[in-house]
């Protein structure tokens, strides 16, 4: 079941599983999708300008979609922040 449950959300556009998870309604969904359309930027960098779904929960999915967990790294042991910047 939870195999089938990551296949399911390869396959889901972002936009659709926030809206899934009730976070995100149709009309929220339709102006943040315009305002990608006139601009570079990806949907995601897009609901963190405009505010709408806390990155957090954008990145645990984003996590979920390609099968690695997100983890935030500061909340599980101190770090020398010249070691972060040898981490891809």
């Amino acid at each position: 079941m939870r195999k089938k449950t990551k296949e399911n959300l390869k396959n889901q556009r972002l936009g659709d599983i926030l809206k899934s998870l009730n976070l995100l309604d149709d009309k929220t969904l339709e102006q943040l999708l315009e305002r990608q359309r006139h601009s570079n930027l990806k949907f995601g960098e897009v609901l963190s300008l405009m505010g709408c779904v806390d990155q957090e929960i954008v990145l645990s999915i984003l996590g979920k979609q390609l099968g690695h967990p997100y983890v935030k790294v500061s909340e599980h042991c101190p770090l020398d922040m010249e070691v972060l910047k040898d981490i891809p």
